[in-house]
Parts: structure tokens; sequence; C-alpha cells
């Protein structure tokens, strides 16, 4: 992969992108160094905390931050999204935090 595809953000392009853009990374990667020999193991935990991270820092930031309440409910949809459709998740009640509008 030439390295100039991947000068913009990899959100909001086609299906399939952000997959694309893993495996260019990880083939740059092990070019480099070798990945840990469970490093397959250790991925899902890594992005479970990762979206839980995303999650607490946008439903704190939102109520007091303009700038992350204008992109943090797409964020949130984003994240909630594929865990429903993955069944990991049956139904939310509502917004985490009062005041964090529900993503649409």
């Amino acid at each position: 992969m030439a390295g100039k595809e991947f000068d913009r953000p990899v959100r909001g392009k086609e299906f399939g992108a952000y997959e694309e853009f893993a495996r260019a990374f990880l083939s740059g990667y092990t070019q480099v160094r070798p990945l840990p020999t469970d490093w397959a193991r250790l991925l899902e935990p890594y992005l479970l905390f990762r979206d839980v991270f995303i999650l607490d820092f946008v439903t704190t930031a939102a109520p007091v931050n303009a700038d992350v309440a204008s992109w943090g409910p797409r964020r949130i949809a984003g994240i909630v999204a594929p865990a429903r459709r993955a069944g990991r998740h049956t139904a939310l009640p509502g917004p985490a935090r009062p005041g964090l509008a529900r993503a649409t």
C-alpha cells in the first residue's frame, strides 16, 4: 500500500476501509519488529478497553465541551452499532450521562 492512501482519516470511508488500513499497518509494523506471539488473543480485549475509554471520554466531555458534543454522539453510535450487530448487546437504556443526546 502506498503511504498517501492513508494520509486522510479512515473514518467515514467505504465499508472495509478500516480493515484494509489495519492490514497495511500490521504489514508495515511487522517489517520493523514482530508482533507478540499472542497478539491475536490480546486484540479484542484491547479494542473493548479502547471503546470503553472513548465512551467514557465522550459522555464526560460532551456536556461541557461543544466540540466533543458536535461529534461525540456519532462516535458513540459508531461503537454501539457494530456491537449490536455482533449481538454483544441487546438494548441500551439511553444516554450514559444526562444531557448527552442519543445519536440517531
